[in-house]
């Protein structure tokens, strides 16, 4: 995929299971527009999340964080 940024307006983001990719593609081209973010967080998540510095000041308008651990039902009501 390279430089495409396959989300652009995203503003939520929901994973409710362990993210399914080895790096920062749906996080890519949205730093200004995503404000909420809902995961769960394995070592490999972790990893890739500092690998590509997806938070070192990159996600600007990002406000509200849900964290879960793998197997947790993500709450997908708010």
């Amino acid at each position: 995929m390279g430089g495409i940024a396959p989300f652009p307006n995203l503003k939520r983001f929901v994973v409710p299971l362990v993210y399914p990719l080895d790096d920062d593609v749906l996080f890519r081209g949205n730093s200004t527009t995503l404000e909420r973010l809902t995961i769960d967080l394995d070592k490999d998540t972790v990893a890739m999340l500092n690998k590509y510095r997806v938070f070192e000041s990159k996600q600007k308008a990002l406000r509200i964080v849900s964290i879960g651990e793998p197997g947790e039902d993500a709450d997908l009501a708010h």
